[in-house]
């Protein structure tokens, strides 16, 4: 379900956890469609590696840290769906300028280690298998590898590392189908 309707799933998923098979915990639906709340759950697991990420709840005191920072940098909404709300920062003054449009929404934002790729792997969980997975190719002259924004998948056949990792996070969450989504790097 979408982040959208977390509330919603949360309830449905807690009413009817007695009454039939619910394959994803009720909580799982606040804690997967928050970034933030799933990297301190990741961050707190050594076999599940994280971007180093950052909190910022009110804009005007993150342009401070922001100068600390090596560049490029994404910024990113705690909650979205289909690579909407990322967004890359070349330099502090990129990131400083976003970070002014921003405030507008009075939001809350996570300013993320950007990570060069160009594909990242999702991995789609079913019970304690893992159901298949696609490497997603991000476009030329984008750095989000979703389908939603141009991106195109390919077949992709997971290594034992990245099959335990994906497993772990779907049980760290505590979901029995869901899409892990990992990025290869050093």
């Amino acid at each position: 379900g979408s982040f959208k309707y977390v509330s919603l799933l949360f309830a449905l998923s807690e009413i009817f956890k007695d009454k039939c098979y619910i394959p994803i915990d009720a909580n799982a639906h606040i804690m997967a469609h928050n970034k933030f709340r799933t990297q301190l759950l990741f961050s707190a697991n050594k076999n599940l590696k994280m971007p180093s990420t950052y909190f910022t709840a009110k804009m005007a005191s993150s342009k401070a840290f922001l100068k600390e920072l090596n560049y490029p940098i994404i910024l990113k909404f705690p909650e979205g769906t289909h690579g909407k709300g990322v967004i890359f920062a070349e330099s502090y003054a990129s990131a400083a300028s976003m970070v002014d449009a921003l405030d507008v929404f009075d939001q809350p934002v996570l300013i993320q280690e950007y990570i060069n790729i160009k594909s990242d792997i999702r991995v789609i969980i079913a019970g304690e298998k893992v159901a298949g997975a696609m490497k997603r190719i991000a476009k030329s002259d984008d750095v989000r590898a979703n389908a939603h924004q141009g991106g195109d998948a390919e077949p992709y056949v997971v290594s034992p590392e990245i099959k335990n990792m994906s497993l772990e996070a779907a049980k760290r969450i505590g979901a029995s189908i869901c899409a892990i989504d990992i990025i290869e790097s050093d």
